[in-house]
C-alpha cells in the first residue's frame, strides 16, 4: 500500500533524540533506517547539530558560597528562643526575663493560677462522678424485672463477662 509509512524509514523525531544519547529502545532499526533514508540522515544530522548548540554548561558555584550562607543563617539561629521562653512571650507578651520570675516559669502567680486550675478541675471531677443510684434500681429482683431477664439469663450473662475480662487480663499479663 502506498499511502502507509514504512516502519523501516519512517522515524520519529523523539526515537531520533534517543538514538543520538544511546537510549533507544531499537538501535538497530533506527540504524536501518538512517541508512536507506536520506532525508532521515540529513534530519538526523540537524538533529545533532542543535542538540550540541542547546548544551549549556551549569557555572561553578563560588568558592565562598558555603560561608556566605552560613554568614546569613547564623544570626536566625542564635535569636531562636526556647520554648519555654516562646510560651512566656505568647501568654505575657514579653519574652525579657524579670528579677521576680522564679527559674525560669514566669512570675510567681502564673504557676499559682495553673496549681488553682488543676485544683478545681479535680476536685469537679470528683463531685460529679459521685452520683447515687436509685434503690430500685440497686435490688436484683427489680433489675431482673426491669430488663425482663430471666434468673438463668442473667447468670450466662455474667459468666461471659466474667470470662471477657478474665480473658482480657490473662492477654494483659502475658504481655507484661
Amino acid at each position: 500500500m502506498k499511502n502507509r509509512p514504512d516502519p523501516e524509514t519512517d522515524v520519529s523525531e523523539e526515537a531520533l533524540i534517543l538514538h543520538h544519547y544511546g537510549e533507544s529502545p531499537d538501535p538497530h532499526a533506527v540504524d536501518r533506517a538512517l541508512a536507506a533514508d536520506a532525508d532521515l540522515r540529513r534530519r538526523y544530522v540537524e538533529l545533532v547539530r542543535d542538540l550540541a548548540t542547546a548544551t549549556v554548561e551549569s557555572p561553578e558555584p563560588p568558592a565562598d558560597l558555603a560561608a556566605r550562607v552560613w554568614q546569613e543563617i547564623r544570626p536566625r539561629l542564635e535569636q531562636r528562643l526556647s520554648w519555654r521562653e516562646r510560651l512566656a512571650k505568647a501568654v505575657f507578651g514579653s519574652s525579657t526575663r524579670r528579677a521576680d520570675e522564679s527559674a525560669g516559669w514566669g512570675p510567681p502567680w502564673s504557676l499559682a493560677a495553673a496549681s488553682l486550675v488543676v485544683v478545681a478541675a479535680l476536685g469537679f471531677g470528683h463531685l460529679a462522678g459521685r452520683r447515687e443510684l436509685p434503690l430500685a434500681a440497686v435490688a436484683s429482683n427489680d433489675v431482673a424485672l426491669a430488663t425482663g431477664l430471666s434468673t438463668a439469663a442473667r447468670e450466662r450473662l455474667l459468666l461471659a463477662s466474667v470470662e471477657n475480662h478474665l480473658a482480657g487480663s490473662e492477654r494483659l499479663l502475658t504481655r507484661v
